[in-house]
């Protein structure tokens, strides 16, 4: 009889990156309401909700929110570069001026 165990998957985060961490929080009823919906409605888990917002002084755009952005800078610039080639670069820089990860 074969009995294979699941095996973790390698990290393949960096190590500053990885979370290991582990810290006790306490909330009144009403906070704990407010953070919960704030994090889903940033479609996060509390925790990385909680994470992020004492990291970086409040809550910035969640790393799906920033591709999301970028996707959406890159699908414009294609469509400059077919009608406007001469613009794409000037888009290119007044974008990269409101590039959210600066606020981060």
């Amino acid at each position: 009889m074969n009995s294979f165990r699941n095996k973790k998957k390698a990290h393949t985060k960096a190590e500053s990156e990885r979370k290991d961490k582990v810290v006790s929080v306490r909330f009144s009823p009403e906070q704990l309401k407010k953070a919960t919906e704030n994090a889903k409605s940033n479609d996060m888990t509390l925790s990385n909700y909680t994470a992020t917002a004492a990291a970086n002084g409040g809550v910035g755009p969640t790393p799906e929110k920033l591709v999301e952005f970028q996707n959406k800078i890159n699908a414009l610039c294609k469509t400059v570069e077919r009608t406007a080639p001469d613009k794409v670069e000037e888009i290119q820089k007044e974008a990269y001026g409101l590039w959210p990860i600066s606020s981060l």
